[in-house]
């Protein structure tokens, strides 16, 4: 029976839709109907965990999901938990937003509601769950601000094992707290009734839910007869991963299906409906885990597919159906349901039988055509020998909720003596989508020893000849020798195998993640130098906060969306909207052909980059037009319709190495700059090494997308609301661009998800395309970029080639260098000036005499880079540190005491010219030398590696400093003081991005003013209070915005101290002090800018000691132990700047590790443009063991309050950890005579760091 609606409850309130859009999310109707913003969106693929809702299902517990692939009509009949409803500033707090927030585990905030109904999620299904339990909780999870640790050990207090020290922080905090903490819980008992069959439809689509399987198999012949489309949906996380658009006319919902969600245990296997969650599987065979040798180990490996919130709806039979679908999927689930003997039963519409099959072979469910066949459960059989022996391995680019490069399972059975082989079973996934079994191998190990070298390399020689033909990659190639090669010393008596040799056979296995934080204070000038969280921590955490998306549209509001190219070098030859213009919602596209005439075409005010491209394509991903549209899914949809085609495709110019062999640069009017004399010096020099570095790019993953609202305003102008670090930019572009003066263009700003330069020059391409949507329509217009546009469209972190030559003597003192910098400067030549800065960044930690630097700015098909986090300043202080690595190399010394030989000074000049004073680098290093036992661990990493042929560790230690202008920053400042009660505002001319500027500046105003903090708020940045305002980067805008929140707090107490005087020394309160002030015509409103300091600088230093485990055979490692000693001067608030420095470091241990941006060489297309694809580090990837210093008792006085810039500069340090992986590497190979110098492969992932090992495992691995 058709039904026109769904109902459902959001936190205990009932909600019924009529009509619903089949195809949209939950988390889309959330945001935009009830307006429930505090749940966010960023990536819409279930990737980043920042949409994580608690959803409770009819008789069911509650449980964590994704919103963002949650289908709006599956919930009908549900419950849904929000941000919203566990707890608010009205109402109180719940203890886990508390906590969250004054740990200092929110930054810019974007994140931290997805977090907290994790843990909130967590605690309905556990109460007392371990700090293990707590740690797995968040792998699918993203925070790019703070680096995890503080969130971690927030979470972690819930536990009921909390470590002891956190357990008292926690009880510190909870007596601070102002508000009452409370658990604002749902009755469970809500929802108890029985699933009810469904069919609802849009008029596009239809959304059946069947009431039972005899409903569905009624249901699935009906509509094969009809010849529909159809498509089965159980958790629907499959799309986060294909995003092709299918034209389903019917959706059938088979998650609810109590036959399909059934469990049954039984004497010889257990049972599970295919309806079963991942997460359900998981607990079903731990639970019986000792009735079976499978059982356990596939229950561990299961929780390494996906994350929490997709295991919790994701079905095993919906990763077996997606094998079938996208044969390259590499499926965990078929591999380890092949492994542990497992059957599926499969039932087909067009016969009605059901039929059993295996997971692989010939006659396999994977070769089933799903189109007309059923998944109805699978059968795991209880295999409890003893002889048994079966494990699993996945091998993956990140630590957790990754794809795998290989994953393989092993199943062996042994003979009673156990040194004879009677069966064995060898899968793997990963090697191509035709090959799955080994049986040429399995058919070999059948009755051969163990402890056999014969059979161990007649094995190897027999399942390389398996696989050499199916995998193209020498990596998977050699790591599925390693993975079978670990499995096969598991097989082997360890007494028997040679020295080291058992090392193999393990993976890493991850500790607790523990830290400390060391800092000094100074009470005489709290609250300046003050330890808090961040002032709007706990509303970020309660979901309250408003970035630019939460604002509630107008009733005429449209929305735009970008049309993308997807070639680069090339020429349009057609865009064709005709079937676009006849979809719902249609208003408008503007192209390049139709730009308004009155309006320039550039993207940002110096004019150098088209706002649509007209006739060129310089790089895959630039806007060709923008599609208006009723609503953002509307501008979606319709900008997907439009087809482009293209002329004069010519092949594109992607990396520096392709520009210089094109012969492809900007104009070059960079000089090239030196010091001494590097001619005379390379002469001299005793020694002389040369080698390059390329280091590529990184997306700066800010939670919160690009966004843009504007509106045209009633003279003549535009008012926007806009995501950006420079409002002045995009106020000058946009007069510029539609020939209107700047008075007449209105720019607020209350805060950003996340910036890290991304937001500086590439938000103007936001800024026009809302603006120009707005001048055509005449309306308010919303620009909302998904992932991918950010990905494809706004920049990335430039690319960086450099060759250098390098010259030192016997003792490794180095006298002179020369290099040459290759920038990829993209399609947009306005990043040359990044390249402007090299002289500045170049200038690294170590000094030396003689140097001369030439830059090249090469011109490519890649979206223009753009400022990312310490932008120049991240390659060049790694640069330092490699060339010395190499120096220490060629003289075969040690490099951590020749990099003390070279460390700057007081008294020497930098490369910019520049006495060098108040230098405390090498106070830091030999501080943190001393600290954290570097000589002695060193001693104990060279014991390791001497035990451990197949596990390497790593130690470094790596320093660096980082060069402050503040020459070209000024920020306006409005402070005023309210009369009726002396409660003070401020507006400033810098963007809270999650750096804690409106922390720092209510603390200074708190001192200056010597009024409480509670008095104080911060308001919206607005190029209206704050005008002229320069962008906010490079660290110092919390520094100068402090400067000029200052000469504000000057003037106001100038006025208001000769009112006090005539109060004869009589005590009275502030807001007594105000109101006579008001009384007697005192003007309680300052604003001041503080000037340029022209000649003002100073450096920032830092030194960090990475140590690694890394496993041989899989190129996996972790890093064991991170200890970061930073010098910030006197910290303003040093809750605040340890966030930062932890958040910066982790943010470069992506950069190092994990995050690569590959595009296709053919069409020019980034192909890691997903969360898919692309990989930041998560809660796993952070140091086991975190520690922070502050150093001590340094003040700054070239510095604003005796500080130092905090947000870019640890960032630099996080070379360490790729050194310490390059040592690792380095250990195995000279364990096989490989001595030779090799260059740090980057980034160091662990396909990069497992190549560079040159294995060759038909010789190398051996029993002996």
């Amino acid at each position: 029976m058709m039904k026109n609606g769904i109902s459902f409850y959001v936190n205990n309130e009932k909600f019924a839709v009529e009509y619903p859009d089949i195809g949209i999310s939950f988390n889309s109707w959330l945001r935009s109907q009830p307006g429930l913003t505090g749940t966010k969106i960023t990536c819409g693929e279930g990737g980043c965990g920042s949409c994580v809702v608690a959803l409770q299902r009819p008789s069911e517990g509650i449980k964590a999901v994704n919103s963002c692939l949650l289908p709006l009509c599956s919930v009908d009949g549900c419950h849904v938990i929000t941000i919203e409803g566990i707890g608010s500033q009205r109402e109180g707090f719940s203890n886990i937003q508390s906590r969250i927030a004054k740990f200092g585990g929110s930054q810019c905030g974007y994140c931290t509601p997805g977090f907290v109904m994790s843990m909130y999620s967590l605690l309905e299904e556990d109460e007392h769950p371990t700090q293990h339990t707590i740690e797995d909780n968040f792998d699918g999870h993203i925070c790019r601000c703070t680096g995890y640790r503080p969130i971690l050990d927030a979470m972690k207090c819930f536990a009921c094992d909390t470590d002891s020290s956190l357990k008292k922080k926690c009880e510190d905090i909870e007596d601070l707290m102002s508000l009452k903490c409370h658990s604002k819980r749902p009755p469970k008992s809500l929802i108890t009734v029985n699933i009810q069959s469904l069919t609802v439809t849009d008029g596009v689509a239809t959304w059946i839910r069947p009431a039972s399987l005899g409903d569905l198999k009624s249901q699935l012949r009906n509509l094969q007869q009809e010849h529909k489309c159809i498509k089965l949906v159980c958790g629907n996380t499959a799309s986060g991963i294909y995003k092709s658009k299918s034209n389903f006319g019917y959706f059938l919902d088979i998650g609810q299906m109590e036959e399909l969600r059934a469990i049954n245990n039984y004497d010889d296997c257990i049972e599970l409906g295919a309806s079963v969650t991942l997460s359900e599987m998981i607990k079903t065979l731990l639970k019986h885990s000792d009735e079976s040798v499978t059982f356990g180990a596939v229950a561990s490996h299961l929780k390494k597919v996906a994350s929490v919130p997709i295991r919790n709806v994701a079905s095993w039979a919906g990763n077996i159906a997606m094998k079938c679908q996208h044969p390259d999927f590499p499926s965990d689930v078929c591999v380890l349901l092949e492994a542990a003997k497992a059957k599926v039963k499969v039932y087909d519409v067009c016969t009605g039988r059901i039929v059993t099959q295996s997971v692989f072979g010939s006659d396999g469910a994977t070769l089933s055509h799903f189109n007309d066949k059923v998944l109805l459960s699978v059968t795991l059989p209880k295999l409890d020998d003893i002889k048994l022996k079966f494990k699993t391995f996945k091998v993956m680019p990140r630590s957790q909720n990754s794809y795998a490069y290989v994953a393989a399972a092993f199943r062996a059975g042994l003979a009673s003596d156990e040194d004879r082989i009677e069966n064995c079973v060898v899968v793997f996934g990963g090697l191509g989508s035709a090959f799955a079994r080994a049986q040429q191998t399995e058919c070999y190990l059948k009755g051969k020893q163990t402890n056999s070298m014969e059979t161990l390399k007649n094995a190897l020689n027999i399942l390389s000849d398996e696989i050499k033909n199916v995998t193209l990659e020498k990596y998977e190639y050699n790591l599925a020798l390693g993975l079978f090669y670990k499995f096969y010393l598991s097989l082997c008596d360890p007494s028997k195998l040679g020295y080291g040799i058992s090392s193999g056979i393990g993976s890493l296995v991850r500790p607790l993640s523990k830290g400390t934080q060391t800092y000094e204070t100074d009470p005489e000038i709290y609250p300046i130098s003050q330890a808090m969280s961040n002032i709007s921590s706990d509303i970020q955490a309660s979901g309250e906060v408003q970035y630019v998306g939460d604002e509630t549209p107008t009733t005429d509001e449209l929305f735009c969306t970008f049309v993308l190219s997807d070639v680069a070098n090339a020429e349009i030859k057609n865009i064709d909207y005709s079937i676009a213009k006849d979809m719902p919602g249609f208003v408008k596209i503007i192209t390049g052909e139709n730009f308004p005439m009155e309006v320039k075409n550039h993207s940002h005010y110096d004019g150098l980059s088209e706002c649509l491209a007209k006739y060129c394509i310089q790089f895959a991903g630039q806007p060709v037009a923008i599609v208006i549209a009723e609503s953002r899914e509307q501008s979606k949809q319709i900008a997907e319709s439009v087809k482009v085609t293209y002329k004069n495709v010519q092949k594109p110019v992607l990396s520096v190495q392709d520009a210089i062999e094109n012969n492809s640069f900007y104009p070059n009017n960079l000089k090239p700059f030196q010091m001494g004399n590097p001619d005379v010096a390379f002469k001299n020099a005793e020694h002389v090494v040369s080698g390059e570095v390329d280091l590529g790019s990184q997306y700066h993953f800010y939670m919160e997308n690009q966004i843009c609202r504007a509106e045209c305003t009633e003279n003549g102008g535009f008012k926007l609301n806009v995501a950006t670090q420079a409002q002045l930019w995009i106020q000058k572009t946009i007069s510029h661009s539609f020939g209107i003066p700047s008075n007449k263009i209105e720019i607020t700003t209350k805060r950003l998800g996340g910036g890290f330069g991304g937001k500086l020059c590439n938000s103007t391409i936001a800024g026009m395309a809302a603006t120009l949507a707005a001048f055509v329509t005449r309306r308010p217009v919303c620009f909302h970029a998904d992932l991918k546009t950010c990905m494809s469209t706004f920049g990335s972190r430039m690319p960086y080639f450099m060759k250098y030559k390098i010259g030192f003597n016997a003792n490794g003192i180095v006298n002179c260098l020369s290099c040459d910098v290759y920038g990829n400067c993209g399609s947009a030549p306005r990043a040359v000036r990044e390249l402007a800065g090299v002289q500045r960044a170049a200038d690294s930690a170590y000094f030396c005499p003689n140097q001369l630097y030439k830059c090249y700015a090469c011109k490519t098909n890649i979206p223009a880079p753009t400022w990312c986090r310490a932008p120049g300043s991240l390659q060049l202080n790694a640069l330092g540190d490699i060339m010395m690595e190499h120096v220490a190399s060629y003289l075969g010394q040690d490099p951590i005491g020749m990099k003390f030989a070279n460390l700057f000074k007081n008294g020497q000049i930098t490369l910019q010219g520049n006495l060098v004073t108040h230098c405390q680098i090498r106070n830091l290093y030999q501080n943190l030398m001393e600290s954290c036992g570097i000589r002695s661990r060193q001693e104990t990493v060279k014991s390791f590696n001497e035990k451990n042929r197949w596990k390497k560790r790593g130690l470094s230690v790596s320093p660096s400093k980082f060069n402050v202008k503040l020459t070209w920053q000024k920020y306006a400042v409005l402070v005023s003081i309210y009369a009726f009660d002396g409660s003070v505002v401020i507006s400033h001319g810098g963007i809270e991005c999650g750096q804690g500027i409106n922390t720092k500046v209510a603390q200074v105003a708190a001192c200056k003013l010597g009024v409480p903090l509670e008095l104080i708020t911060v308001q919206r940045t607005s190029n209206i209070s704050a005008a002229n305002s320069t962008s906010t980067g490079g660290s110092t805008s919390s520094e100068m915005t402090c400067a000029s929140l200052v000469g504000c707090c000057e003037i106001l107490n100038s006025r208001i101290e000769p009112i006090k005087a005539r109060m004869n020394g009589k005590e009275v309160t502030w807001k007594e002090l105000i109101a006579k002030c008001y009384a007697e015509d005192v003007d309680l409103s300052a604003t001041y800018t503080s000037p340029t300091l022209p000649s003002q600088s100073y450096a920032t230093y830092g030194v960090a000691c990475a140590e690694v485990e890394y496993d041989v055979l899989t190129g996996e490692n972790q890093i064991l132990r991170a200890d970061i000693m930073f010098d910030c001067g006197i910290s303003m608030n040093p809750s605040v700047d340890i966030g930062q420095v932890e958040g910066a470091f982790v943010m470069g241990i992506g950069f190092w590790t994990t995050e690569e941006m590959k595009y296709d060489t053919n069409t020019g297309q980034l192909v890691t443009d997903s969360t898919w694809e692309y990989k930041p580090p998560t809660t796993k990837d952070i140091p086991v063991e975190f520690n922070v210093e502050l150093l001590k008792n340094a003040p700054n006085p070239l510095g604003v309050l005796r500080t130092k810039a905090i947000g870019e500069p640890p960032i630099c340090t996080s070379i360490c950890v790729a050194i310490a992986l390059k040592r690792a590497v380095e250990e195995t190979k000279r364990d096989r005579g490989l001595n030779e110098y090799f260059p740090l492969p980057t980034p160091a992932t662990v396909k990069a760091l497992h190549n560079a090992c040159e294995l060759d495992p038909l010789s190398d691995f051996n029993l002996s």
